[in-house]
């Protein structure tokens, strides 16, 4: 609990009549957050000139944070014993599998050696 308190009259969007369109928010209501929202995905990508991949711009990669994948490095790297919980939205779960997969082949683009057949 953060003791977080909206300020009167506000609520979270997810509250609202408007939930429907909170997947397409940056093009309804939340217009003016669309550079913003462009600016965090491209800071967020593995598709910089440094680390090319050739995996294709919509790849599962390219839309989760690079940590997760660090934390997982990290956690194989010193032999530990782990376990993965995935919390999804119910229809993203195929490309988190899919990223995850693809990860433990080798093939993320910032981890291009890393192999873990388990």
């Amino acid at each position: 609990h953060t003791d977080w308190d909206w300020p009167r009259g506000c609520c979270p969007y997810y509250r609202t009549s408007f939930k429907k369109r909170a997947k397409q928010f940056t093009s309804t209501d939340g217009k003016a957050y669309l550079p913003l929202y462009h600016q965090l995905d491209q800071a967020l990508s593995h598709r910089t000139s440094h680390h090319q991949s050739a995996l294709p711009n919509d790849h599962p990669f390219h839309h989760m944070l690079p940590s997760f994948f660090h934390t997982l490095y990290t956690l194989h790297h010193l032999k530990r014993n782990y376990t993965i919980v995935l919390r999804t939205f119910g229809t993203d779960l195929q490309d988190v599998a899919l990223a995850i997969s693809d990860f433990a082949r080798g093939k993320h683009p910032l981890y291009p050696h890393f192999t873990d057949a388990s």
